[in-house]
């Protein structure tokens, strides 16, 4: 499984840990820049400059998310049919996984789910998927490009919004506990997960 190996087994232990009202996300590794160095010209050749575009992405509109507050965004998928309990605030935190970026935690006990939120300002969603060994299905989520990333390990999905460039918004739904009743099944995972994301689009792109 290569580099990913680290991080699925990294986002499983730590979502033993959620009853805590903590999550991890994956472990991104950074994308690796090129180091070829371009042949020096000779007297006899003329240099000409040439520049690279990044590909266009096809959004809507550039969504700046710095001012996001994910705890914000949370709160809209405490909904029964995902077995978050109304009564509990999401848990507000600095993100581990993404330097620089904030992140809320909530969970269901009943439902033995748990919810992260993350708006992310420091990667894109191409940067994080590059390179995973994961099952990415493309989708559009309010006309941004967006994508259901399902990994090897059946315990936890996440769904990511493509938002602005370097940036997106995460959405991960985990099994609290994967020794306790009533376990959900991967598909059931990213299915909701993409539920979570497409209520949750609707609070970030409405502030």
């Amino acid at each position: 499984m290569g580099t990913l190996a680290p991080r699925i087994a990294a986002l499983f232990f730590s979502a033993l840990a959620l009853t805590a009202c903590t999550t991890t996300d994956p472990t991104p590794t950074p994308v690796p820049q090129p180091t070829t160095d371009a042949p020096e010209p000779t007297k006899t050749t003329s240099k000409t400059a040439t520049t690279s575009k990044k590909p266009t992405v096809a959004r809507p509109a550039d969504k700046d998310i710095k001012a996001v507050d994910p705890c914000q965004v949370a709160a809209v998928v405490k909904a029964p049919e995902l077995g978050i309990n109304p009564e509990i605030d999401g848990r507000a935190s600095d993100s581990d996984v993404f330097p620089g970026s904030k992140s809320c935690t909530t969970e269901g006990h009943k439902a033995n789910l748990v919810v992260g939120v993350e708006a992310v300002v420091t990667q894109g969603v191409a940067e994080w998927t590059n390179g995973l060994d994961v099952t990415v299905t493309p989708l559009t989520i309010e006309g941004y490009p967006a994508a259901v990333v399902r990994p090897k390990r059946p315990t936890s999905c996440f769904a990511v919004v493509d938002v602005n460039d370097g940036q997106m918004m995460f959405f991960q739904l985990t099994v609290g506990a994967p020794d306790r009743q009533p376990v959900t099944s991967l598909d059931d995972l990213c299915a909701k997960a993409q539920k979570i994301a497409e209520t949750g689009m609707k609070v970030v792109l409405a502030g």
